[in-house]
């Protein structure tokens, strides 16, 4: 069974149709890629997924199971996670606690116990404490922890957000273009970082990313959008040498 099935996908924003008959199918494992012009369509998939908007018509199966209806927080729970195209991190809050925030899902304390900082919830904030710490190392950015997030250069905030994702425990990350304002030697580093992601957490990715250096040599196989659907899919192959592709969007980039 694919870990999620999308059938005839199709969201309409009054009368202006954002996404047309969007099909797609993620076995485990998989490292995906969705390009397109801006206002292809391609954000909006993403919300779909993730229970931001809700289709207009067709089915998102995650194990089989519909998610279409489901609040955000719980599709999260469920183990879709993801960053975003215009980093989220707080701020004005510590790296640290950044990441710890990710862990209201595992919370089991309760709200007294909370309040009060007296029994499981000691006991979960010194876990989650640790647990953010070793991811945060695992992506050197620890020394960052006590750093108020709005001080960190901007490459280290796109790690400290990756770290925040998978603090989520997800089995599905979807990346909403993270070399966004990266400059060459911070996308080389990206890369290798995506494939470590996939590796050694053993996840799904499906990125959305406007590098085409990046997408050509990280995924092994790229939908391409076109105002709202799909015109060409395959592998990074296949889609180099598509016209529709190369003319409408790729251009002399693919040579990169």
């Amino acid at each position: 069974m694919a870990l999620l099935q999308i059938s005839d996908l199709t969201h309409y924003f009054g009368g202006l149709r954002a996404v047309h008959d969007f099909d797609l199918t993620l076995n485990q494992g998989e490292l995906i890629g969705l390009i397109g012009p801006n206002g292809a369509g391609k954000t909006t998939v993403f919300n779909l997924i993730t229970g931001i908007y809700r289709p207009s018509e067709g089915s998102i199966l995650l194990d089989g199971q519909s998610i279409i209806g489901l609040q955000p927080h719980r599709i999260a729970a469920q183990g879709v996670c993801r960053t975003f195209q215009t980093i989220r991190l707080f701020s004005n809050v510590s790296v640290l606690d950044n990441v710890k925030i990710a862990f209201y899902s595992q919370i089991q304390s309760t709200l007294l116990e909370s309040l009060l900082r007296a029994g499981r919830s000691v006991q979960e904030d010194r876990a989650f404490g640790a647990e953010a710490m070793r991811l945060l190392a695992l992506f050197g950015v620890d020394r960052y922890a006590h750093e108020l997030a709005r001080n960190l250069p901007y490459g280290e905030q796109r790690r400290v957000e990756i770290v925040r994702a998978l603090a989520t425990k997800p089995r599905l990350l979807l990346l909403d273009e993270p070399a966004a304002g990266m400059n060459p030697g911070e996308i080389d580093h990206l890369m290798d970082l995506i494939y470590y992601i996939r590796d050694q957490f053993k996840l799904t990715i499906f990125l959305i990313e406007h590098q085409m250096r990046l997408v050509m040599r990280t995924c092994e196989r790229i939908k391409v959008m076109d105002f709202g659907a799909t015109i060409a899919e395959g592998c990074p192959d296949e889609v180099r040498n598509d016209q529709r592709v190369l003319k409408a969007y790729l251009g002399e980039e693919v040579e990169a």
